[in-house]
């Protein structure tokens, strides 16, 4: 019988999530201490970074509305070619002659 607990892959992905947010909030940190010590005050360097993930943010948004604009222009035309194909093919059976033996 193994006494040793292994860390499930839940555990590890939610461990190396954890490390990059506080990557990413260390870094955070580290700009607005730069902003700091060239004489930005500490309240504009906040709001500097606030402006600077509400900036990425805006075109995240930005682009993901134009991707779903795409995705819908292109079902509408897959849509339009399906409906032409089938009345293509109702009408090509209405104008053939019945043949009777």
């Amino acid at each position: 019988m193994n006494t040793t607990t292994r860390i499930g892959t839940a555990e590890r992905l939610g461990r190396s999530l954890g490390r990059g947010w506080r990557a990413y909030a260390r870094g955070e940190r580290r700009a607005s201490n730069w902003l700091v010590s060239k004489g930005v005050p500490a309240v504009i360097a906040t709001a500097l970074v606030w402006v600077v993930k509400l900036v990425a943010l805006g075109m995240l948004v930005y682009t993901t509305f134009w991707l779903a604009l795409l995705l819908v222009c292109v079902m509408v035309v897959a849509w339009m070619a399906r409906n032409a194909v089938e009345s293509r093919a109702k009408l090509s059976q209405a104008s053939r002659p019945k043949l009777s033996h």
